[in-house]
């Protein structure tokens, strides 16, 4: 999919700040949350997915009765999905997470991520942090550390979206 990263920072450029922090009743700045701004981002790049493409967007697509999982085997429910489904023909994975991740959601996403890039044969794995300014940074320095090491550092791309920017690949 040649023009993937273009599509990303564009759908990435759409979602307003009240996507990035929800407006809450009690919060006076709003509250990050990973739902709902994945339910935007997925609108915004289903909006510029080209039509021609055959790979296909999914979200939150489980594994359940899926051939590569043992019965009692946890199966993982990663964010997005790209691929041709029912083959094995599989673009990228992407895992969310807000500025205000904790260490273990964290570990949980790279887990995740690691699944699909190698058992799973997904050319691209793609975590996204997205908040404000310096919370995304700070956030991004911890996913960072924690990939430092990891046999998946190489194909697991770490992206970053700022409130009111588009979204930027900061290391693959």
């Amino acid at each position: 999919m040649e023009n993937f990263e273009e599509i990303l920072g564009k759908a990435t450029s759409e979602v307003t700040a009240n996507y990035v922090k929800f407006p809450t009743l009690g919060a006076l700045k709003g509250i990050y949350r990973e739902r709902v701004y994945c339910y935007e981002l997925y609108h915004q790049l289903r909006r510029l997915w080209p039509d021609e493409c055959r790979y296909t967007l999914n979200g939150e697509v489980d594994k359940k009765a899926h051939l590569y999982f043992a019965e009692n085997e946890k199966k993982p429910i990663p964010d997005f999905l790209i691929h041709v489904p029912g083959e094995e023909d599989n673009f990228a994975i992407i895992e969310v997470k807000s500025a205000s991740a904790d260490n273990k959601g964290i570990e949980k996403d790279i887990e995740t991520l690691q699944e699909f890039t190698t058992r799973l044969d997904y050319q691209r794995g793609i975590y996204i942090v997205f908040g404000e300014s310096n919370e995304t940074r700070e956030t991004a320095s911890r996913v960072l550390e924690r990939l430092e090491g990891q046999s998946i550092k190489g194909k697991v791309e770490l992206w970053i979206h700022e409130s009111g920017c588009p979204a930027h690949k900061v290391s693959s």
